[in-house]
């Protein structure tokens, strides 16, 4: 699954160099390609990976002289940025990769950075592809910046899909659902609820709990109690770790 889901990003990522470098009014000889994500805070681990991986793929473009455009072979800087996890940091260091003049920006491990930074790109016109699962609302007719991409599903169809699995897959009928109160919690939780009700299932209890939660244990024992088939939390990174 990693090998395929890099595959997307790299095939992804080919498609968002060309776009940006054909639509510049120049000719560049150095292409900047901004990488903004949580690199601090409960996802820091994915997102650290997240970084190596677009690191290795530009030092394995530039191994081969660089881009291939019209004009020339096209070396590809990274410049690096942390938004902390925290929306306003996140749309500040996405302005000052813009003001570095980045032609692209990638990253982006925080579902709801997804839909911020999207707006940012309906102002500033940047190529901008998510790594994460981006918000629904990128993918609503209208919503979309003109050169906002995605290799991932959105919240709501993982939802979907999960309940999916659960009830045609497994045969389970009834979930106790623990999830974070943003995009990435409500809108899978939508999905689930829509594929519960359309397969036969059901949601009996749910629970919202913040980021950097350190205890799951109080919403584990609500979930024993209810007695449901499936406990799910949508936490992720540092904060899944329950104990």
């Amino acid at each position: 699954m990693k090998k395929l889901t890099c595959l997307f990003v790299v095939l992804g990522l080919c498609v968002l160099f060309a776009h940006a470098a054909l639509a510049a009014d120049a000719q560049p000889k150095v292409f900047k390609l901004g990488f903004i994500s949580s690199l601090s805070g409960p996802l820091a681990h994915s997102a650290e990976t997240q970084k190596m991986a677009v690191e290795l793929f530009v030092e394995q473009i530039n191994a081969q002289g660089g881009l291939n455009m019209p004009w020339g072979k096209v070396k590809v800087e990274m410049l690096v940025k942390d938004d902390e996890m925290k929306l306003d940091v996140g749309v500040r260091r996405f302005r000052e990769l813009v003001e570095a003049g980045c032609q692209a920006v990638t990253g982006s491990i925080y579902n709801p950075m997804s839909a911020a930074l999207n707006e940012e790109c309906k102002v500033t016109g940047t190529v901008y592809m998510p790594g994460c699962v981006p918000a629904l609302d990128a993918f609503k007719k209208g919503a979309p910046a003109p050169a906002t991409y995605s290799v991932a599903f959105t919240p709501w169809s993982i939802g979907y899909l999960l309940g999916d699995a659960l009830i045609k897959g497994l045969n389970k009928k009834t979930f106790f659902w623990e999830g974070r109160p943003d995009s990435w919690g409500t809108t899978m939780l939508d999905g689930l609820k829509a594929a519960s009700k359309e397969l036969g299932g059901q949601v009996i209890g749910s629970e919202e709990t913040q980021r950097g939660t350190p205890d799951h244990s109080p919403v584990i024992n609500k979930a024993l109690a209810a007695k449901a088939d499936v406990f799910i939390t949508n936490h992720f990174g540092g904060d899944a770790c329950p104990t």
